[in-house]
């Protein structure tokens, strides 16, 4: 066998990872928008490939095919609304009428009176940690994207979800999270306790910040009285598995 063949095994694993690299990173809008300008020139690619090759890209090409839709959907959309983070107050609005929190800018109130009463009962605690959230924290446009895919995975799989929440509560009295596994496909949707991902967090060293939002989520859950459910989305940032956002949303 000369060496061109001996090469041919580690060449297809290359593509292979490459491919399920790309894959990866079809949750991140910035990824997004120049792919969908390339990927006419990966069909004509594929058009003059070989039957197998096709097929091993085509789960590829119908995942990047949904995302893509959505993103079309998310550049469409109406401007979300923002909740104001006193939980006692909860008020739903336009982002415009709301003030954020001059020190971390991750917290959003309807009034100076929300505020304070939120400073008092819980953002002081993590307002030091968001301060810095900003240097290792993904792009807002990504953010706001993996939101709106978070809200799509749910919105299409609530019987699911809703089903592992009652399977967890038979087990824990413990706040549930549900966490969505974008490392895989289709997405591989989990509900666990908040101390199993707190401690999670912890064991696979996640920063000082990113701990300290989960504390807050957590705790806004609990005082939220069951009106939010708390939804955890998991990519890939590198070659590591990583939490890339933590939100709140209506149940």
């Amino acid at each position: 066998m000369n060496a061109g063949c001996r090469r041919i095994p580690r060449l297809v694993k290359t593509l292979q990872d490459i491919r399920d690299a790309l894959t990866s990173y079809l949750i991140f809008y910035s990824f997004l928008r120049p792919f969908e300008r390339q990927l006419g020139e990966l069909y004509r690619h594929l058009s003059r490939s070989s039957a197998a090759e096709r097929s091993s890209w085509a789960k590829f090409v119908v995942l990047a095919q949904g995302c893509l839709k959505l993103k079309t959907e998310f550049d469409e959309r109406h401007p979300s609304l923002k909740f104001c983070d006193n939980m006692k107050c909860q008020v739903a609005s336009s982002r415009k009428n709301f003030q954020r929190c001059a020190n971390c800018a991750s917290a959003y109130y309807c009034s100076v009176a929300c505020q304070r009463v939120d400073w008092g009962s819980l953002h002081k605690h993590a307002c030091k940690y968001f301060e810095h959230q900003g240097v290792t924290d993904i792009a807002k446009r990504d953010k706001a994207f993996l939101r709106f895919i978070l809200h799509h995975d749910y919105t299409h799989n609530r019987t699911r979800v809703l089903s592992l929440h009652a399977q967890a509560m038979s087990h824990t009295t413990t706040p549930l999270i549900t966490t969505y596994n974008y490392t895989t496909h289709p997405v591989d949707i989990q509900v666990v306790s908040a101390y199993q991902m707190t401690e999670q967090f912890r064991a696979h060293s996640f920063s000082e910040w990113v701990q300290a939002q989960l504390a807050d989520r957590v705790q806004r859950m609990c005082v939220s009285g069951g009106k939010l459910m708390l939804d955890v989305a998991v990519g890939v940032q590198g070659s590591q598995d990583a939490v890339l956002d933590i939100s709140a949303a209506d149940e």
